[in-house]
């Protein structure tokens, strides 16, 4: 009798989902709003002009949960639309002179934007009285470029919950196109021919630039210091 190899699913997938977690960002000329909170403009335009390759590798674990939270806003959506209150779904919204692009999940027939995000149970409790900065963030700027006053956060958990959703009313930020231009503005005058973007990084050693892909060419320029969008929100 042959005798086979045992071969190790867990294994297996535990490698599979680490290599498919690897990816590259930021496609060339466009900027997604979901990249511009944490996006440093010199590092987006260098690793443009130098052709350099942008990966960042996601834990299995951490994928798995990005997975299971697409699969759910992916059926939340299919149930809004047979209940017949969607107009259209992954509405695209763009900056043109900016050249931002962005999807919201979800046209209501009133015309309402609606963004669908799905929490792990710890982190849906969390959110129930301060939403996520980034969440926030996305859905006005989607606000922004729709030209609307208001948008609907729809929240939902796969946990054990009495009511999994959690909606909550997002207005309008005039503060957010200020913060989106001060990141967006220079990249797109730097690639007219005008001088380097500002970086986010004080120096070299700082925990960001170490796994930075553009690192030694951007610290051999001179250049200013600019926070993220991230930071300003915080501030």
């Amino acid at each position: 009798m042959i005798k086979v190899a045992h071969i190790s699913l867990a294994r297996l997938l535990f490698r599979y989902s680490s290599e498919e977690a690897r990816y590259s960002s930021q496609s060339a000329g466009i900027i997604h709003v979901s990249d511009l909170f944490n996006l440093c403009p010199r590092e987006y335009f260098l690793v443009q002009k130098l052709g350099v390759k942008k990966e960042k590798v996601v834990a299995p674990g951490t994928r798995l949960n990005w997975e299971m939270g697409k699969a759910m806003e992916f059926v939340i959506v299919g149930w809004m639309m047979e209940m017949g209150i969607v107009k259209d779904r992954q509405v695209p919204l763009s900056h043109e002179k900016l050249g931002i692009i962005g999807h919201a999940d979800v046209r209501l027939k009133n015309g309402g934007l609606v963004e669908v995000k799905a929490k792990d149970p710890a982190l849906f409790r969390m959110t129930k009285y301060k939403l996520l900065p980034q969440d926030l963030f996305q859905l006005q700027s989607y606000i922004w470029l729709d030209k609307a006053k208001t948008g609907t956060l729809l929240t939902a958990t796969w946990g054990q919950e009495r009511v999994p959703y959690r909606d909550t009313e997002v207005h309008y930020n005039l503060q957010i196109p200020e913060m989106v231009k001060k990141i967006v503005s220079p990249i797109r005058e730097a690639e007219a021919g005008g001088k380097l973007p500002p970086r986010v990084c004080g120096s070299r050693q700082d925990r960001r630039a170490l796994t930075c892909p553009v690192a030694d060419y951007c610290f051999a320029q001179p250049g200013e210091k600019i926070k993220t969008i991230a930071e300003m929100i915080g501030e």
